[in-house]
């Protein structure tokens, strides 16, 4: 009785109680003389070997001494019994695809942003399908094209900056994107408005009063949309401009909280819808601190300036006041922009940029009021 290499057929089809009634049919004993020999419950083999109760290590000592299989045998084949049942179990299959699911979103987007503003709550259960949702995907499959998608295009290039910190700008601006629709605009976008809501910015930016509501405003009016969002990471992302459904939007970060920035990063974004944004491209510009400049980004720059002060008269200022010593230029400034109906400070920072003198004393308020 004490054969403890018997190795039973259709190992796993039996599992535990398969293999005790077939060991006990080959040796010619029935489960009540096995509970007799080694003290086990009647009630209790009954339930091991119908599959209602697990064989515990000190039963499967016995059954190795009354039947001759080993205990170490028994407690494998109901290991591998209990892993196979596990591995066919909805719940684990449906929280394993889950679990894929998060290894894929954590490996191209920054859960910490997204965690630190409360977008997602820790539950992937609940994570899995709002992320997925705030990336227009319905499963893992689409969310890898996207992915692979946008690796190729030219926004994910063009900066060390910003491929420093991909992960941070490819979730800002997915969300973005989907908090862009959740905005109403009563009226519809209109191309041949653009000229107007242009003059009306300037004087938003020249007033600077309500400036933020200001802008909004006027944008609504073209059916523009507007946003403020905080950017992600560590990435110098200044504005962000695209098309989603029937209206393209704007995206400011005031990442710096100044009313010249303001003005060029707005205008900036409007030139692209103005000059390079298609509806149905699926295209979108990011502004962003000292990368490269393309030439789209040189004509919405260039759009940008344009709206305050023309390159003509621009030039023509520079050339008068050359000889004007910096630390006076103030004057001259507040002047200028005084005939042109232009914020001074918006004509201030473009001197200190054109100049690279960014130390001087600041005179004009930079405030967004």
């Amino acid at each position: 009785m004490n054969d403890k290499t018997y190795s039973p057929t259709n190992l796993y089809d039996n599992a535990v109680g398969g293999v005790i009634i077939e060991r006990l049919d080959g040796l010619k004993k029935s489960q009540s003389e096995i509970c007799d020999i080694t003290g086990i419950s009647k009630s209790v083999l009954n339930d091991v070997v119908k599959g209602k109760r697990n064989l515990t290590a000190e039963m499967a000592v016995l059954l190795e001494s009354a039947i001759g299989i080993s205990a170490d045998h028994l407690m494998t084949i109901q290991y591998q019994n209990e892993l196979e049942k596990a591995r066919s179990n909805d719940k684990v299959i449906a929280q394993i695809t889950q679990m894929e699911s998060w290894q894929e979103i954590e490996d191209c987007v920054s859960i910490a942003d997204l965690k630190k503003r409360h977008v997602i709550s820790g539950n992937i259960k609940q994570d899995v399908p709002h992320v997925f949702s705030i990336f227009g995907v319905k499963d893992v499959d689409e969310f890898r094209t996207l992915r692979e998608s946008e690796e190729t295009q030219t926004l994910f290039k063009r900066s060390e900056k910003l491929s420093n910190d991909e992960k941070a700008v490819f979730t800002w601006k997915h969300l973005c994107y989907s908090d862009s629709v959740k905005i109403d605009v009563d009226c519809p976008y209109s191309k041949n408005l653009l000229d107007t809501t242009r003059d009306k910015l300037k004087d938003v930016f020249y007033e600077n009063k309500n400036t933020l509501k200001g802008i909004g405003r006027v944008l609504g009016e073209a059916g523009i949309r507007f946003m403020i969002r905080e950017k992600f990471g560590q990435v110098p992302v200044d504005g962000m401009s695209f098309w989603r459904d029937d209206h393209p939007t704007i995206v400011v970060t005031l990442r710096l909280k100044n009313i010249d920035n303001l003005a060029f990063t707005v205008l900036h974004e409007l030139a692209h819808i103005v000059l390079h944004l298609r509806k149905d491209e699926g295209v979108s510009f990011i502004n962003m601190e000292n990368e490269k400049r393309e030439k789209v980004e040189l004509e919405a720059d260039q759009y940008a300036q344009d709206t305050f002060v023309s390159q003509e008269d621009w030039k023509s200022f520079m050339n008068k006041n050359a000889e004007v010593n910096p630390y006076a230029i103030h004057t001259r400034i507040a002047k200028f922009a005084e005939e042109l109906r232009v914020n001074p400070q918006i004509l201030f920072g473009r001197y200190m940029h054109d100049t690279g003198l960014y130390r001087l004393r600041r005179v004009f308020s930079s405030e967004i009021k």
